[in-house]
């Protein structure tokens, strides 16, 4: 059996992980960055004991408005086709 072995940045090592899964997922670009983010603060948000760790909290999605240039209702529509 061949593998094959790529060579990742830590910043970018969640967005090429989905772009390997793309072909079972079937997201565009932009909702890989958008995915890949949402795992990025997942992962590097600290859960602390008594608090839900939510991902799309309000101070979650400011910083994704932010950062990524989308609108509220894009985030939105995004957001609920994650969901379903």
């Amino acid at each position: 059996m061949n593998k094959l072995v790529k060579k990742v940045s830590k910043t970018d090592l969640y967005k090429e992980f989905l772009k390997s899964l793309n072909g079972i997922l079937d997201l565009t670009n932009r909702e890989l960055e958008l995915l890949a983010t949402f795992i990025d603060l997942d992962i590097n948000t600290p859960k602390l004991p008594n608090i839900s760790k939510n991902v799309i909290s309000a101070e979650n999605r400011k910083y994704i408005k932010r950062t990524l240039g989308i609108t509220p209702d894009n985030l939105s529509r995004y957001i609920a086709k994650f969901k379903s």
